[in-house]
Parts: structure tokens; sequence; C-alpha cells
């Protein structure tokens, strides 16, 4: 796996007998860690919705600057290198707008990716809180719960 995702090891909380931290504690511990393999597919795909969604913003505000044909050609062939994209022979004027635009469509990408991040981890959550038993402490019933 990659040490950059490496978890806590499995352990146990001494000293403590709330079910609570304990369920937490082991929610938070990976029972499977992915190989390495999955980490990169993980990541390749993330990757390629960054790319797309920075494509299609990018090509909707290139679109709004009435810019030549060949100019947005060049664009397009270099769109993949993201906000490392240099911007081809053009007046200053339209070489600030088209730096602002690649700027506005990197945001927009990684807004795209960091919400579908979010996304998972709302659904990892509720997976989580079905699979983690619920359990009850003497004297209450999971209807006090609230």
């Amino acid at each position: 796996m990659h040490r950059e995702f490496d978890l806590p090891s499995r352990g146990r909380i001494d000293g403590r007998t709330s079910s609570i931290t304990a369920a937490f504690f082991q929610a938070i511990t990976p029972v499977i860690p992915p190989s390495d393999a999955e980490v990169e597919e993980a990541i390749a795909v993330l990757g390629m919705v960054m790319v797309k969604a920075f494509s299609s913003r990018l090509t909707q505000s290139v679109t709004h600057l009435a810019l030549p044909p060949e100019v947005v050609r060049e664009i397009k062939m270099n769109e993949n290198r993201l906000a490392g994209l240099q911007v081809p022979g053009v007046d200053s004027k339209t070489k600030i707008a088209i730096k602002e635009s690649v700027g506005k469509a990197f945001v927009f990408g990684f807004r795209m990716v960091m919400l579908i991040c979010a996304g998972l981890s709302v659904a990892s959550a509720g997976v989580a809180s079905r699979m983690i038993p619920q359990t009850t402490s003497p004297g209450r019933t999971p209807e006090s719960r609230g």
C-alpha cells in the first residue's frame, strides 16, 4: 500500500468502557486496506474527472473570448496540462483573459473532484452506520436514544 495512505493499525482502547469510543475506533480502522493497484486506479479515475471537467469549462470560457481558430486549436491540444497550460502568442489583454479562464477551469475541475470525494465520504459514513451494530447500555433501550 502507498505509504501516504497508511492508516492506524487495529488496536485496543484500554481504560475505556464507552461503546461509542470503541465503535468509532473500530469504524475508522480499516479491515482490508486497498492494494497499490486499487489506489492507483482510484487516483486515475479522479484524474480523468478532473481533466474532463477542466476541458469542458475551458472550452466554454474560450468560446466567449472570440479567439482565432488556430489559438483555440492550440489551447485544446494542450489542455491536458491543466493549470500549466501555456498561452499561445496573443496580445497581453487576451493572454490575461486566457490565463483567467485556465485558472477558473482548474478550480472548477478541482471542485468537481472534491465534490465526488465528499459524496464518497457521506456514502461511506452511511454504510458504516448500517454496518456497526447498535448496542445499548444497561437500562437504556434503542428507543430512548436520541
